[in-house]
């Protein structure tokens, strides 16, 4: 899914003054924001609607944001979408097992709001790059990384 217009941001998390934050943060940043309040409400959201990103916590209640990620990776449409996770956890088993089950950026809150939304661009920017190259692959029939 390449952007045009403003990026859609699904930002998951249990706690309703961060979410209210960062949908003021990333629409202030330029951002198209939807706030779920648990990782069911991020998961249900998501076979809804088409996000560009998704900023999950990892700790909430009826599915944490590990179960989300797995199911993401799962998911045929949802596989490649670029997911920070962003947790109070610092310790390397959440750090670890988010990458594992397929993060592609991980922040710890609290969050430095101007660096965030910095991370945020450069993770879509990215993303974006990396399915222009897989469409050029595809175009040109090739699956060595080498001659694209």
């Amino acid at each position: 899914m390449f952007i045009h217009g403003p990026a859609r941001v699904l930002f998951a998390d249990d706690d309703p003054v961060l979410c209210a934050m960062a949908e003021e943060k990333l629409a202030d940043a330029g951002y198209h924001v939807t706030v779920a309040v648990d990782g069911f409400d991020a998961w249900r959201r998501l076979e809804q609607d088409l996000f560009h990103i998704v900023l999950l916590d990892l700790s909430m209640p009826r599915m944490d944001g590990f179960d989300v990620l797995t199911r993401m990776r799962q998911s045929p449409i949802h596989r490649e979408r670029p997911v920070i996770v962003v947790t109070g956890r610092d310790d390397i088993f959440a750090i670890d097992e988010a990458y594992e089950r397929g993060a592609t950026s991980f922040v710890i809150k609290p969050l430095n709001w101007p660096v965030f939304t910095r991370q945020v661009r450069f993770v879509l920017r990215a993303s974006e790059l990396e399915r222009k190259v897989q469409t050029a692959r595809s175009i040109l029939g090739c699956d060595d990384p080498q001659l694209v």
